[in-house]
């Protein structure tokens, strides 16, 4: 309710308000029913595509460097992941592939306030853990382009269909040798598709430990207490250093508490 009454007031939703008013007093009374329409409708209502902005939004405001780019930069692969979902024969790929992308947003905030919650950003250890983390959520967004990228060019091939051409040209081999021939290059077609299916599942099987690793982070985080491709470091090191600082994580409660 306070996100709505924010909204209805916007100069955006104010606006929209008024044009309808504007246009109620040239025609008719409609107009301003007109008008409370629009507003509900594209304004005021919680529209999932604008939570998801939001999101991205947050995650562009942690992560370090220009803030505007990364967000474009986090749209665009939003934008690929979305159409890896309709990609003829890797329709499931493509749809891990967008979760994939939505929860590895969610993990990255998730840990970004658990490690606010539990250390100051003025300390070094915060930084340790957040640059770490950074460098992970990093090398997952790696992964997932990569992914859509090869589900792209699969989408090219239409796997489906060359899988169905080749099943017809099989019940005609001994027809003569342009048959053979055409199911011969067929074959490598459909051969070269898989291999790019296969491709973006390994890319994506190799994001859910990273993604585990972030999780296992956070829960060692949130039992501290204390007193408060883009990648620069390859994902599988990135991991490995998240996860180390993950176990020391119950050593640094213990050195860093103020004794009674």
């Amino acid at each position: 309710m306070k996100e709505f009454r924010k909204r209805a007031l916007s100069p955006g939703a104010i606006a929209i308000v008024i044009a309808g008013g504007a246009l109620g007093w040239w025609r008719s009374s409609a107009g301003w029913l007109l008008g409370a329409v629009l507003f509900v409708l594209v304004w005021a209502l919680p529209w999932p595509w604008r939570g998801r902005r939001r999101t991205l939004a947050r995650v562009a405001e942690h992560l370090g460097g220009d803030r505007s780019r990364r967000l474009s930069d986090l749209e665009d692969l939003a934008c690929r992941v979305r159409g890896a979902r309709t990609v003829p024969g890797g329709e499931q790929v493509g749809l891990k592939c967008a979760a994939q992308f939505d929860s590895a947003n969610r993990a990255y905030l998730q840990f970004a306030r658990v490690l606010e919650s539990r250390f100051n950003p003025a300390e070094l250890t915060y930084r340790r853990y957040l640059q770490a983390a950074e460098q992970l959520y990093l090398g997952v967004q790696d992964g997932l382009q990569n992914a859509a990228e090869r589900l792209a060019l699969l989408g090219s091939a239409d796997l489906d269909q060359l899988r169905g051409q080749v099943r017809t040209l099989r019940r005609r081999v001994g027809s003569g040798p342009g048959v053979s021939r055409e199911l011969t290059a067929l074959e490598e077609r459909v051969r070269l598709a898989e291999a790019e299916l296969e491709e973006a599942s390994a890319n994506l099987a190799g994001n859910e430990e990273a993604l585990a690793a972030m999780g296992r982070a956070s829960s060692a985080l949130a039992a501290v207490k204390t007193s408060q491709g883009r990648a620069g470091l390859d994902r599988d090191d990135a991991m490995r250093q998240l996860e180390r600082l993950a176990e020391r994580a119950g050593r640094y409660a213990l050195a860093d508490v103020p004794k009674e």
